[in-house]
């Protein structure tokens, strides 16, 4: 499933790191549930869209999902949801995407279509691409803003949440509706500034020992494609790299994060998407 199919997780989560759990067995997990604690979750506006991510905490296992008791998806292979971004149409769900923490292919889409639910092809972009556009708000103007990544409140032009994903302390920044961030900064010092229309529609931070060391951004152009880019902590500077840097950092951040806590640590394979 490219990028493009999946324009918000896809970019997030190139490399997936899976804490061993021993003796977990799969549990069903109902979407539609408010404030279950087995799970963190974080709502905002995804591109205009409304948004909910839920993280799973590590003591359980999901490996099937529900919506108001109606079972919509269960694992074949007995992986257990890593991360689940559902995407809603008011107050219903519509669209649900799942990382699942086996190597490979682990990204499955999921449609509510009139209550009946599929899984959508992973070949097929383009109704995915209409099923998320559906569901974007209109707004009535827009104003042009910028993403601190030094932020950890919310703005009134950017929505910030924080956890920790695959033993890694993470930092989303995501615009309001309305806003159109073609800057982003540290600080009050420019890292990045869209050009030709481009605009930064979401950001994710990684840190180590509080320090913010890797950040990647996903941005959309005035055609409304989605393309990636990846930075890097250099002395005091920040350093665009390429994907396959970038995994190479994210993964051993996450390994050096993991052996520091003494926790054993399974690393899959590298999704580049």
């Amino acid at each position: 499933m490219s990028a493009l199919t999946f324009p918000f997780i896809g970019f997030l989560f190139v490399v997936i790191w899976v804490a061993e759990c021993v003796n977990l067995t799969g549990e069903s997990f109902d979407i539609s549930g408010q404030g279950d604690s087995r799970c963190s979750s974080f709502q905002f506006h995804f591109d205009d869209v409304p948004a909910n991510i839920i993280v799973p905490s590590d003591a359980i296992k999901v490996t099937a999902l529900a919506c108001a008791g109606q079972s919509i998806w269960t694992s074949k292979d007995g992986r257990g949801c890593a991360l689940i971004t559902l995407f809603f149409r008011g107050q219903e769900t519509v669209l649900v995407d799942i990382i699942k923490d086996d190597p490979g292919k682990n990204m499955v889409s999921l449609l509510n279509d009139g209550g009946a639910w599929t899984v959508l092809p992973s070949d097929d972009d383009e109704k995915y691409r209409k099923a998320f556009t559906d569901l974007r708000l209109a707004t009535s103007s827009r104003s042009a803003s910028s993403i601190d990544l030094t932020e950890n409140d919310d703005t009134c032009g950017c929505k910030t949440f924080e956890t920790v994903l695959f033993g890694v302390q993470t930092r989303f920044h995501v615009p309001q509706p309305g806003h159109l961030a073609t800057e982003v900064v540290r600080g009050g010092r420019l890292v990045w500034r869209g050009g030709d229309g481009e605009r930064c529609i979401a950001t994710i931070s990684h840190f180590k020992n509080g320090e913010l060391c890797l950040f990647n951004l996903v941005k959309r152009d005035q055609d409304g494609l989605i393309d990636t880019e990846y930075f890097e902590k250099v002395d005091e500077e920040w350093k665009a790299i390429n994907v396959i840097a970038f995994d190479s950092k994210l993964e051993e951040l996450g390994f050096n994060d993991a052996l520091e806590k003494n926790e054993s640590v399974q690393v899959n394979d590298k999704i580049l998407v």
